[in-house]
């Protein structure tokens, strides 16, 4: 499971256009990404990166589960995927590469996503990679209880 204490294991990135300023804090194995700013009009969203660098075994079944909680109501998709070059995104076991969830404001929600190991991976994954939709000002979301457990067949 993630601890989060730090951007070693947590961190997100957005365009400085779109989103001048935001933060990133930790208290009690929670993450928290407040959007300070978001530009008029801005357009994308966030990547927010949960890093897991304890690899994954070629046909290995893994359920990477969690809880994320917003003030507002935002689109989110997830994925399983490299965090560096070439960011590679793994189909998870029902061959879907993305999974959408669309919070609602102060509504937590589980996710549970599944996939098997294509080959050995060393490199550090975002487990999962988050990308939301565009944000406002002033929203917060919130990121708990992850987990990866290998499934047992």
């Amino acid at each position: 499971s993630f601890a989060f204490n730090s951007k070693k294991e947590f961190n997100a990135w957005a365009s400085k256009a779109a989103y001048p300023a935001y933060e990133i804090s930790f208290a009690d194995g929670v993450a928290k990404l407040t959007v300070k700013d978001a530009a008029a009009g801005g357009k994308g969203g966030f990547q927010v990166m949960p890093f897991f660098n304890q690899g994954f075994k070629k046909g290995v079944t893994y359920k990477i589960t969690g809880t994320m909680k917003s003030s507002e109501a935002v689109r989110i998709q997830l994925c399983i995927q490299l965090s560096g070059s070439p960011y590679t995104v793994y189909p998870m076991t029902n061959n879907s590469k993305w999974c959408v969830l669309k919070m609602q404001p102060g509504v937590a929600q589980d996710f549970a996503l599944e996939f098997t190991a294509p080959e050995d991976i060393s490199a550090i994954c975002r487990t999962p990679g988050i990308h939301t939709g565009p944000m406002k000002t002033g929203t917060v979301l919130e990121f708990s209880n992850f987990k990866v457990i290998e499934v047992q067949k």
